[in-house]
């Protein structure tokens, strides 16, 4: 299990200072359970400015929330505070320390508001199918293979004309593509787990073919989102994961191979507010796609009026240096 901290009175779970995270503890921590948690990603004025976003955003767009918490109707969300969030420096070293990599991309999303009583459920899942990830799919009728399949659909994606293809993206990797990261930056502090966040199972990263996939506790009947998406029904599964505390402010990083999932906000009045992150090395950007992302954010950048606030960091996790 993940360890609490002791230093704070054990309410939080372990975690680590933006100056701390490329240290070998760190390192080691994020090797073992598959999560790192850094307590100082952002400040508090950084926090109000998102919560504030959000509710801006749902007044003057007049739109609903999923099930999922997420703004109904939307694929992809672009505006200056998102943009501002997304080349952070201290979110974009946190994201660089967890893939080993300094090249990294980052994914444009949506955010999340779980507000008290909202019909969502405890959910475990995989954001990405094992079976064509581990290659048990690896030769087809077709004689393609499972990394040449996932290769044809990224190509495919058409990022100037469907939003979606910023969502499709996320969750289409193999073994082969490197390490690739999730990671939500938490607006909430999270104490109890009524009030709902993340929930993970410690070190599945490292068990996921032996125990998951080769143990059978994963199929093809749980696909849940076309065949990008598993879920974990069992209790004994269930039973493995750990609800998640952590500061208002923090980044969790997981490695995208650990079985993570959610829980229903069932608090009398708190709000749970957070933004999820993908990153990825930017190698696994063919040059392709790459022009056509890259040309596609640049746009999107544009219409918001953000374009003379992109940085250097801004340029790279973008991908607008690789068109």
């Amino acid at each position: 299990e993940i360890p609490l901290d002791e230093q704070d009175g054990y309410r939080y779970h372990q975690s680590f200072s933006i100056d701390q995270v490329e240290s070998a503890e760190a390192l080691e921590f994020f090797e073992t359970y598959g999560v790192l948690i850094i307590r100082d990603a952002l400040d508090s004025s950084q926090v109000q400015g998102l919560a504030d976003d959000m509710d801006d955003f749902l007044v003057s767009h007049g739109r609903g929330l999923s099930h999922f918490g997420m703004p109904k109707g939307i694929n992809a969300l672009f505006s200056p505070t998102l943009l501002r969030l997304r080349q952070d420096e201290n979110i974009v070293r946190a994201l660089r320390a967890a893939l080993g990599v300094e090249d990294v991309v980052v994914s444009h999303d949506r955010w999340l508001m779980h507000r008290p009583g909202a019909k969502t459920r405890r959910n475990l899942h995989l954001d990405f199918n094992p079976f064509d990830y581990f290659d048990l799919h690896n030769e087809m009728k077709s004689g393609v293979s499972s990394r040449q399949q996932i290769n044809s659909r990224l190509d495919s994606l058409r990022y100037g004309s469907n939003d979606r293809a910023f969502i499709a993206e996320n969750n289409d990797i193999h073994q082969s593509m490197g390490p690739c990261v999730q990671a939500i930056v938490n607006l909430t502090d999270l104490t109890d787990a009524s009030c709902g966040g993340t929930i993970l199972v410690p070190g599945s990263h490292r068990a996921l073919r032996d125990f998951f996939v080769d143990g059978r506790r994963v199929d093809e009947t749980q696909r849940c989102v076309g065949p990008m998406q598993y879920r974990f029904d069992s209790a004994e599964v269930h039973n493995m994961a750990q609800h998640v505390k952590a500061r208002a402010g923090s980044l969790l990083v997981w490695d995208q191979r650990v079985i993570h999932g959610s829980t229903p906000n069932l608090s009398d009045s708190q709000t749970r507010r957070a933004v999820p992150i993908r990153a990825f090395s930017g190698t696994v950007l063919s040059s392709k796609r790459a022009k056509g992302r890259g040309e596609a954010i640049a746009r999107k950048i544009r219409e918001c009026s953000f374009q003379d606030q992109v940085t250097e960091t801004g340029r790279q996790v973008f991908g607008l240096t690789l068109r």
